[in-house]
């Protein structure tokens, strides 16, 4: 059975702040020397000047104090370690650009530094949505960072189960809201990927991924597909 009450996260910033924040993440990695290329977060905090601090919290996250450090969770994974640091790097970038602190903003842009644009429209056009190819390619980001940059990015609404409960439903900025409840061809993906690890109907893809802590399966479906099947 599936859990609904689930966060619509389709309203947390304009299409003129993802262009700004955007801008910002590039501004840094072309700073750093990366240019549009994935850069390892820690390499990146080292050019900015930053010291990074690991703590044993590891439900503490991150914090930057003063642009000096940046604290991290120690015991925590790879990837969560990577996220809070680019978090808080996207703190440093949205004061080193003048831009307004905000922790949309930050979320934004430090999931940018860890999955560049134009590096990402590249690997999309070789790879499509596999997210095991695209994690190849950008190894620093997890599987749920790099699903909603793509819908970020392209007429997408990505669904995010843990467990049987829906944690997250995300609409790329400039389109309206999708409907609540899963479409048919949503809740078929969905059942499959539970069964066999992985699915796909026309442009609508799930996984399921096994993660400590974690047993989540990622939906990604092409804007267009669900309107017309709902």
């Amino acid at each position: 059975m599936i859990v609904s009450g689930f966060k619509l996260w389709i309203d947390r910033w304009s299409v003129d702040d993802a262009a700004r924040w955007e801008g910002v993440a590039a501004g840094l990695l072309e700073e750093a020397g990366a240019d549009d290329e994935a850069m390892d977060p820690r390499a990146l905090a080292s050019a900015c000047g930053l010291r990074l601090v690991p703590v044993m919290d590891s439900a503490g996250g991150g914090a930057c104090t003063r642009g000096k450090l940046i604290r991290f969770p120690a015991a925590a994974r790879a990837v969560r370690q990577a996220g809070t640091i680019a978090h808080e790097l996207g703190h440093v970038a949205l004061d080193r650009y003048d831009e307004e602190q905000s922790e949309p903003g930050a979320a934004y842009v430090g999931a940018a530094l860890l999955v560049p644009r134009r590096a990402l429209d590249r690997a999309l056009r070789r790879h499509g949505w596999e997210l095991d190819a695209l994690r190849a390619v950008f190894p620093f980001a997890s599987a749920e960072l790099l699903a909603r940059r793509i819908a970020e990015l392209r007429e997408a609404v990505v669904t995010i189960f843990d467990g049987r409960r829906v944690k997250a439903r995300i609409a790329s900025p400039w389109l309206a809201p999708p409907p609540k409840g899963l479409t048919r061809i949503e809740r078929e993906v969905l059942e499959e990927a539970w069964a066999a690890g992985e699915a796909h109907a026309d442009l609508v893809r799930a996984w399921r991924l096994h993660e400590p802590g974690h047993d989540r399966v990622i939906i990604i479906a092409d804007a267009e597909q669900l309107a017309l099947r709902f």
